[in-house]
């Protein structure tokens, strides 16, 4: 088996699209200056104290975090911004840049206290008007990281300098968390400069700010000297843009790079490579199939149910976690909730691989016949792993007398497609399946579900289904973690069994590629929640 796979994925063409522009820009600096200083992106590490990240495809034009794509957020934009909370090595929210916040009885207002040590990178003290100032960019609909509060924030307003007052619309119970992920921008900086000046030339409250950009290449960070926060042991992090991972693989070796993701079948290329050290975060990842526009009636095949059905018995997951993944996975059953949380149920088994039942259940549709449009589409980012598994799993559907095409686009460009236009899709999306890898919930599992279930969501598999939205409020409203569960439980049921919008494929454990620099990190502590992002820049440390 591991001979086929190997076949398959060695005849993956591989179409990669980088978004960038062409000139060097400087950043970071109070005035938007170059502070380079004595690093280069261009080579290995200058010092013992500069540490070189490969990061996977991200834009080098836009770095306000209110509208840049998830990817840049989890190499860059984490280490360069603050939120009001963040979730601590417990997995427990804290507050960050807020001192403290309370919750009202009834659960629709928040207080907030800030922190009166907290500067901006020129300088400038947080206050509460910056705050606002951030709520109101996240507000606005270009703003694609600020779904939560556009839906459930109704009012705010400042109560004092370092205070102030967030009204929901309705009970929200994930309120704390989402802010987290708000991003404190510097008022009078963007009003002084304009927004697009800001984007390319960012100042943030963390404890790495930007201090080179080299588009498309690379991003350096420089820790902040004196910031409220412990100093990072490291005091240069640089970023390089590298999509594809065997190129990573390739820098790891050679001592260009110190920290990278590792695809599964890497492992035995390091055993001649002693000094680098593989670093594990378990079953905190998952991959699994969407599918778009099922609610449609354009002739596309993956708007049958039977047919959904086939694709999901078509998949041998476990031939994928044992050939594919080498042991690090396993068989997925419900999309966003992890083995190794409190949600989990042990009973709960992945789709068991079928080829006959899905045979039976095309036969059943009519397929390919019954169809004006029998291809299957899949997208899937290309340079990692997921580009390879696209062609695996690809293979199992082509098996059973499937029709696939397989679509490799760059990370922000296939994240831009799944979102949509707003609350509609292009047509390129409607009736496309996407291969999406994500984080798994370890607990309250609605909380991940929202953009992906509610019928209005930016990445919703479900359309025109109001009973769906009724689901996830009583969810939203029930008092206990355990009644929440129960109806994101109905939720999955829904979408995974029932209507099959979604399947999964396997639970992933992150393998990440260190240098003999690298001691611990954030997950050496206890902390598997997620993935490896800029946060873990400021918790590692040398060996």
């Amino acid at each position: 088996m591991k001979k086929r796979i190997l076949g398959i994925l060695l005849s993956a063409a591989v179409a990669i699209s980088l978004i960038g522009c062409g000139n060097s820009q400087g950043a970071g600096s109070a005035a938007g200056g170059n502070a380079s200083g004595n690093t280069s992106s261009a080579g290995a590490a200058a010092d013992d104290k500069t540490l070189v990240v490969a990061g996977a495809g991200f834009d080098t034009q836009n770095f306000n975090p209110a509208s840049a794509m998830p990817v840049l957020d989890t190499y860059v934009l984490s280490a360069v911004y603050d939120g009001l909370t963040e979730t601590g090595v417990d997995g427990k929210v804290t507050g960050a840049i807020a001192e403290s916040f309370e919750e009202s009885a009834d659960h629709l207002t928040y207080t907030f206290t800030l922190r009166k040590d907290v500067t901006f990178q020129n300088g400038d003290t947080v206050t509460a008007d910056d705050v606002l100032f951030s709520f109101d960019r996240y507000m606005q609909e270009d703003a694609i990281n600020g779904a939560s509060l556009q839906k459930y924030v109704d009012t705010y307003e400042k109560t004092d300098e370092y205070g102030f007052v967030v009204h929901l619309k309705s009970v929200y119970p994930f309120f704390i968390t989402s802010v987290g992920t708000v991003r404190i921008l510097p008022k009078a900086y963007i009003e002084a400069n304009g927004e697009d000046y800001f984007n390319e030339h960012p100042i943030g409250t963390g404890v790495y700010q930007i201090t080179e950009i080299v588009p498309d290449t690379s991003v350096t960070l420089t820790a902040v000297e004196n910031h409220w926060r412990d100093n990072p042991e490291y005091r240069t992090i640089i970023v390089r843009n590298v999509p594809e991972a065997s190129t990573s693989l390739a820098l790891l070796k050679t001592g260009e790079v110190d920290i990278t993701s590792l695809n599964y079948d890497n492992l035995t290329e390091l055993e001649s490579f002693p000094d680098i050290t593989v670093k594990r975060l378990e079953k905190t990842r998952m991959t699994a199939i969407l599918v778009q526009g099922a609610w449609e009636n354009t002739g596309e095949a993956v708007q049958n149910e039977d047919v959904r059905r086939a694709l999901d018995y078509a998949i041998n997951r476990e031939d994928i976690v044992n050939a594919f993944f080498y042991g690090y996975a396993s068989p997925e059953k419900y999309w966003k909730v992890s083995e190794i949380g409190e949600h989990w149920d042990p009973s709960w088994e992945a789709t068991p691989y079928d080829p006959e039942k899905a045979k039976e259940l095309l036969a059943q549709a009519g397929y390919p016949d019954a169809f004006e449009k029998p291809v299957v589409r899949l997208y899937v980012p290309s340079g990692d792993f997921r580009a390879q598994l696209a062609e695996l799993v690809a293979s199992y559907w082509q098996a059973v007398g499937i029709q696939v095409e397989i679509h490799q686009l760059d990370e922000t460009l296939e994240m831009q497609l799944l979102r949509g236009n707003g609350i509609e899709l292009t047509e390129e999306g409607i009736g496309a399946v996407f291969l999406h890898s994500s984080p798994c919930s370890l607990s309250d599992g609605l909380l991940s579900k929202e953009i992906f279930y509610t019928t209005t969501g930016r990445c919703s598999v479900i359309r025109n289904d109001e009973s769906v939205n009724e689901i996830f409020r009583l969810g939203l409203e029930a008092d206990t973690l355990e009644d929440r569960n129960g109806y994101d439980l109905q939720l999955m049921q829904l979408t995974d069994d029932e209507l099959k919008y979604t399947f999964g494929v396997a639970y992933l454990d992150q393998l990440w590629g260190v240098s003999p620099k690298v001691g611990t990190w954030l997950a050496d502590y206890g902390n598997n929640l997620g993935s490896f992002s800029g946060r873990y820049y400021k918790t590692i440390t040398s060996n």
